[in-house]
């Protein structure tokens, strides 16, 4: 005869299949925006960078990722020896430490363009959590009806719908897991652009500045050479007349002491 499954809910933490004990997802989501809720958060950045740059950076952000906890799922590096380089990595990072991670990325390169997102997935936790508790539930009041089973079609019949029990158990965990990942893990994009028209203008511009000062040095060497061209032969001049007035002075004094 059919059995009806118990309304109430399991606890998810531990699930009975086959005789033994299997255990929900042990991590658990992330800090939710607001109590009882579960948020699965993402987040891009555009970090600037020189064409010769890109493969340090892009390698730079990898290792991050494994020192905060997570990996990278994805990595495309394109380095151009003319236009636009561009490395391309997708990150997956705890979504507890994601704003740490961004600051820390942040200070690879210069940032360029930031976002963040936040989707409510508490719909999708709580239909896992239901899920599994009913499939629990399913399978209990199956074995009590096993245990009371007197012919062998009943039994049979029960052995069957336990294994389908079983098979939905397994899904619901499954489920339940995947949600899980979902909240306790930021799925983060990190693009790193080299402009070689950027970097070609930066160096254009350091040049030009190098050059305008090297003008500003020669005239005013110029000038000081022209200067100096014009002061040198007043400076003789001058002494020489000061020597000959000096002179003239002296004469005459001689003169004035030589008279009786």
């Amino acid at each position: 005869a059919p059995v009806s499954a118990p309304a109430t809910h399991a606890p998810a933490s531990a699930v009975a299949t086959s005789g033994a004990v299997e255990s929900a997802p042990a991590q658990g989501p992330a800090s939710p925006s607001a109590p009882g809720r579960v948020d699965q958060l993402a987040a891009s950045i555009t970090l600037g960078s020189t064409p010769a740059g890109v493969q340090s950076i892009a390698d730079r952000v990898a290792r991050l990722a494994v020192s905060a906890g997570g990996f990278v799922r994805s990595s495309q590096v394109q380095v151009q020896r003319e236009g636009v380089s561009e490395a391309s990595i997708d990150l997956s990072l705890p979504s507890a430490g994601l704003s740490s991670s961004l600051e820390s990325l942040g200070g690879l390169a210069p940032v360029r363009a930031e976002s963040q997102t936040l989707q409510d997935i508490t719909g999708a936790y709580e239909a896992a959590h239901r899920q599994l508790a009913d499939a629990s539930a399913e399978r209990q009041a199956l074995l009590r009806a096993l245990a009371g089973a007197s012919t062998q079609g009943q039994i049979e019949s029960l052995r069957a719908r336990l294994s389908l029990a079983r098979g939905a158990i397994a899904r619901a965990v499954s489920a339940l897991r995947a949600v899980s990942q979902k909240a306790s893990t930021a799925d983060v994009q990190v693009t790193v652009v080299g402009n070689a028209a950027a970097g070609a203008g930066e160096g254009l511009t350091v040049r030009r500045g190098l050059h305008d000062a090297g003008r500003v040095l020669t005239v005013a060497l110029v000038v000081l050479l022209i200067g100096g061209a014009v002061l040198v032969p007043l400076a003789i001049l001058l002494g020489a007349a000061l020597l000959g007035r000096r002179a003239w002075r002296r004469n005459r004094r001689e003169r004035a002491l030589a008279q009786p």
